[in-house]
């Protein structure tokens, strides 16, 4: 599970992760609703830079 850096846990912390209620959703839902958003104009070039290594991933 990624979560923002703002909700980071040091190494070797036990965390406790609990669902309430039904928070999954149909997936056909899920596409419709995805398929609703705008499309973009354009497709973005993706850099070609290399990415550096970031250790511990």
């Amino acid at each position: 599970m990624r979560l923002p850096r703002d909700v980071a846990f040091g190494a070797e912390v036990p965390v406790t992760i609990a669902c309430s209620g039904d928070v999954r959703e149909p997936v056909m839902e899920l596409i419709e609703r995805l398929a609703a958003f705008p499309k973009p104009s354009t497709i973005e070039v993706r850099d070609e830079e290399p990415l550096p290594e970031r250790p511990g991933l």
